[in-house]
């Protein structure tokens, strides 16, 4: 996402609030994986933009050191991705 859109978030998640949004993430979720096992590509697609929309709203609701956090745990979950891959490569 670039500066403008995550401003943009941010501004939506003061609007509507962090319980508010954290349900839609969860109701985006659902419809995520509906979409996910089903035939069509054009539902998915919308579906997968919804909820980075709705996970940049709570990212951008965390302290800098829970940011920091996120994007350790980030890191993690690719290098085990990776491992799990059969340790392709690694990025440093």
């Amino acid at each position: 996402m670039n500066q403008y859109q995550i401003e943009k978030c941010r501004r939506i998640l003061g609007r509507k609030g962090f319980e508010t949004q954290q349900e839609k993430l969860v109701e985006e979720c659902e419809n995520l994986i509906e979409t996910a096992c089903g035939e069509e590509y054009e539902p998915f697609i919308t579906a997968l933009a919804k909820v980075r929309v709705m996970l940049e709203q709570m990212r951008v609701s965390l302290d800098r050191n829970q940011q920091n956090e996120y994007y350790s745990a980030v890191n993690e979950e690719i290098e085990e991705q990776i491992r799990e891959a059969g340790g392709m490569y690694t990025i440093r």
